[in-house]
């Protein structure tokens, strides 16, 4: 069994797919890794690049040719195709340090938590800087139970290698946006425990232009982010572990504040968005009326509470509020 597979989302990433795969090639012990690219109809050179590589590493990198679904549907092909005793998703855009990977191989192949969680760098492009993430407020190398030692921050996808065999079961949302919350959550839901390994592998690039976290990336698929909202939602009433119910919790209420602070600043662009910040008022109160009550607390000064108790007639003066300040 391999130790590790690599699930590469690809979609017109010409120019960034070999940078990421050779880091991967570039360890002395890449045989252990399973590289799967997954091609999500790529219009450019993308493909041709990826079978260029499965030609010359068959034993290693995996190739997958699939029509357009979107990043969770080559997250959800690249988890029925891995067969490492671990997963992790690399964008192509982005890539990992080589000099750590020999290491961390070394302690996965002996490890057995659930989860294992890594440094990260943020790579500033435009910036010319770098920032180093910890992984977690946890001490290192010290096998932890959830019951024990319940996660209480978020996670971001670059730092988290999950055990496959209990990946196999989730299915994200496909032709949507962030998603990379619904992986975390779903992720972190199947576990029971982790381990902490402070090495800095994934290398993550910002200020690319077309990156869909910055503000006009969020406006232009705010639908997206209220489908994986509603997901979450509905992945949080039906949970019955109560430390994976909290986890879920905490990217809701980090969702929850992109949201509504989404809707507010664009309500005077676009209209709609007061009977999408409705709906998903709704929405909230059937699934729990205290998640309700605190995403009366998602934007500054109860700003929230203050448009619901004037039935969204506070909507448009708030907006204009945001534009100034």
């Amino acid at each position: 069994m391999k130790v590790l597979s690599i699930l590469i989302p690809t979609y017109n990433m010409e120019k960034y797919l070999a940078n990421c795969v050779d880091s991967m090639l570039a360890i002395e012990k890449k045989e252990q890794l399973e590289i799967i690219i997954v091609n999500d109809g790529s219009k450019d050179d993308s493909l041709e690049i990826a079978k260029s590589y499965k030609e010359k590493y068959p034993s290693i990198v995996k190739v997958v040719d699939k029509e357009n679904g979107g990043y969770g549907s080559t997250i959800n092909k690249g988890i029925k195709e891995a067969t490492g005793k671990y997963f992790k998703v690399v964008d192509s855009d982005d890539w990992v340090n080589s000099k750590n990977v020999d290491a961390f191989l070394s302690e996965l192949a002996i490890e057995n938590a659930d989860m294992v969680i890594s440094d990260f760098t943020c790579v500033y492009e435009n910036e010319g800087r770098n920032e180093i993430m910890n992984g977690i407020e946890a001490s290192p190398r010290i096998e932890y139970s959830f019951d024990k030692f319940p996660i209480k921050q978020r996670l971001s996808m670059h730092k988290l290698f999950f055990k496959t065999e209990l990946l196999k079961s989730i299915n994200l949302l496909e032709k949507c946006f962030y998603v990379d919350v619904e992986y975390v959550s779903y992720g972190v839901s199947k576990c029971s425990s982790f381990k902490y390994i402070p090495l800095d592998i994934y290398q993550y690039r910002l200020g690319r232009a077309g990156q869909s976290v910055s503000i006009d990336g969020y406006y232009k698929h705010k639908e997206d982010l209220l489908k994986v909202a509603n997901s979450l939602l509905q992945k949080y009433s039906e949970e019955k572990n109560d430390n994976s119910k909290e986890y879920i919790h905490l990217e809701l209420a980090a969702l929850l504040k992109t949201i509504y602070s989404l809707m507010i600043k664009f309500y005077l662009k676009d209209k709609k968005t007061k009977g999408m910040m409705q709906e998903l008022d709704e929405s909230l109160k059937k699934v729990d009326l205290l998640l309700y009550e605190e995403s009366n607390n998602a934007v500054r000064f109860h700003i929230m509470s203050l448009i619901r108790k004037t039935n969204y007639k506070l909507l448009a003066p708030v907006s204009v509020l945001k534009q100034i300040f």
